[in-house]
Parts: structure tokens; sequence; C-alpha cells
């Protein structure tokens, strides 16, 4: 089973897996682009979804924006990984750093 399955320059679009790639984490590697760019993020079926990536007027189409984008997007679904796998731990040591100290 593959996270990207198709990729096409042309259209600049890719199909994601849903079983590799997590809502959140794409809409969070979409934000990013959406300063220059239109970002799509379409159903296709149960177990897809296509992100397509159009430039906004005046932005030139950078050649590689699809793969910037899957970049993105992977380090993205890291990020909300190892927030679900140690954000407890993260949270326990910001709070123990910020607790007050006792006086004496």
């Amino acid at each position: 089973m593959k996270g990207i399955s198709s990729f096409n320059s042309e259209k600049n679009s890719v199909i994601l897996s849903k079983e590799f790639f997590e809502s959140e984490p794409v809409l969070a590697a979409a934000a990013k682009f959406t300063l220059d760019y239109y970002v799509s993020i379409q159903p296709m079926g149960d177990n897809e979804f296509e992100v397509v990536i159009q430039a906004k007027p005046g932005i030139e189409v950078s050649v590689n924006i699809i793969k910037e984008f899957c970049n993105e997007l992977i380090d993205a679904q890291v990020r909300h990984d190892l927030q679900q796998q140690f954000g407890k731990i993260r949270e326990m040591i910001v709070e123990q750093a910020f607790y007050p100290l006792e006086k004496k």
C-alpha cells in the first residue's frame, strides 16, 4: 500500500492514501501554500483524496510545487504522529518547567 499513489505534474495534483495521511496534517500542509496557490482537496472514494494546486494570478507555478507539497505533508504527518505519541510527555515537561517555585 502506498501513501502517494499518483503524481501528476501537468495537473499539479497528487492522490493520497487516507491510511497514510490524516486530514489534519493534509490541511496543515495545504495551508502553507495558500498565499500563492489555490489548493483543492477532494475525496476520491473511501480510501483516497486528491490535492490539486493551482497558482493564483500573477504567480508562476513552480515545476516542483507538488514535490514541495509532498515534503511539507510528510513533515506535517510526522509532527502529528509525534504529538499523538509523545504529547503527554511534552505537556508534563512544560508544566514542570513553569511550575511556580516554593518560597523558602
